[in-house]
């Protein structure tokens, strides 16, 4: 029974709206420092009746925020999220840019309202592969370390539909090559054997959330709220209509984790766009522009001539914006958008999200009963009449 079934929209609006008005809300789900005590107040009494049966530890806090705020207003990552320093790196960053300057200008609130901050996971920054010698550090493509006592995540033919004639191969110098698995790693690696009725998935990513947070909380800056768990590794799984998420949080060491790969191999009938050996991945806050014929002029040229990535948006990243008309009431957080060099549904951005009540619960296993999704992820504007919302084009 969820919480809206317990206590009456009424009596939730007397308790909480002093506390969450949009316009003081501050930080992913979070608010104003001044306003952070009654808030908490207000999100640990619906947390508690929406989830009786789950603990509110110092690590779900943040996320019991994020949780109530979206109930209320149903706002995604917002400008409301942006702290001082991030207005700082706005106006520094895009406050002369061609199309944007005279907006700037103009009405810096007004500006600062089309930026939402997304977590940029970058796999180009080194033109060097993984070479493995880190259990549990974040990577993208080639071969996750995954704990030794978890079998290599599967489907069977009904689940991921693809053509029959699409049988699992033995791993073979096929899968050395596009992987990029070295002779010292194939050594290493744990072989999870696959069943006869079965399809191994394929490993798109692991995510460090340590390294993750780190990234998108700068050190000693309480003002920033990370809305995942803060230690462990999100794995990610794919195939053509299956989809596995597994969140590991034990020990990151040779006696828990091993370099593993499936004894067959299957593509999923999805094709690959190039290389796919294993990139460690850096992270960074980075802010997106939610474009807007309003401040942008009415024609092309600010998206070719002047300003064209303003539009064009290619970061892999986490935490980012999402559109309304994808995702419906808001009530779900971006946890990957990441193609990993697979071409997945005419080349458009693969995207994994989790629902918001899912992920108070760290319920990853909810992702399973679901397709995966791929959307054009670059034509997001701004409406002003739904704050925190975004429209596509």
């Amino acid at each position: 029974m969820g919480w809206l079934d317990v206590i009456s929209r009424a009596e939730l609006f007397n308790l909480a709206a002093p506390f969450l008005l949009p316009h003081n809300l501050a930080a992913i789900g979070s608010c104003a420092k001044d306003l952070a005590a009654p808030m908490e107040d207000a999100a640990k009494i619906g947390f508690a009746l929406a989830f009786p049966d789950v603990k509110l530890t110092d690590d779900k806090l943040p996320v019991a925020f994020e949780w109530h705020s979206r109930r209320m207003f149903k706002l995604y990552c917002t400008h409301f999220a942006l702290t001082t320093s991030d207005k700082s790196s706005i106006a520094d960053t895009f406050g002369k840019r061609p199309s944007l300057e005279k907006a700037f200008a103009e009405d810096p609130a007004f500006f600062y309202k089309h930026f939402v901050p997304y977590l940029k996971l970058d796999r180009s920054s080194s033109d060097a592969d993984d070479d493995y010698s880190i259990l549990g550090q974040s990577r993208a493509m080639g071969l996750p370390d995954f704990p030794i006592d978890l079998p290599w995540p599967t489907c069977t033919q009904a689940e991921n539909g693809w053509d029959s004639s699409d049988e699992n191969v033995e791993w073979g110098a096929d899968q050395i090559k596009e992987l990029g698995v070295t002779a010292p790693l194939e050594e290493r690696l744990r072989v999870c054997p696959i069943a006869e009725d079965k399809y191994p998935l394929i490993f798109i990513s692991q995510i460090n959330l340590s390294d993750a947070r780190r990234g998108y909380v700068p050190s000693g800056n309480d003002e920033y709220v990370w809305p995942f768990p803060s230690t462990g590794i999100l794995y990610f799984f794919l195939g053509s209509y299956k989809q596995k998420v597994i969140y590991y949080n034990g020990p990151l060491d040779a006696a828990h984790l091993q370099p593993t790969r499936p004894s067959h191999y299957n593509q999923c009938g999805i094709p690959v766009n190039g290389p796919r050996h294993g990139r460690q991945y850096t992270f960074a806050r980075e802010f997106r522009f939610l474009n807007d014929e309003q401040i942008q002029k009415d024609d092309d040229t600010a998206f070719t001539e002047d300003d064209p990535d303003l539009f064009w948006f290619y970061d892999n990243y986490m935490a980012g914006p999402m559109g309304k008309a994808y995702w419906g009431d808001g009530n779900e957080v971006m946890l990957l958008a990441d193609n990993s060099n697979l071409v997945h549904d005419d080349c458009q951005q693969l995207v994994l999200n989790i629902g918001m009540d899912a992920l108070l619960k760290r319920d990853f296993a909810s992702l399973d009963n679901m397709q995966p999704a791929s959307y054009d992820v670059d034509g997001l504007f701004f409406s002003d009449n739904y704050p925190g919302c975004v429209r596509k084009c």
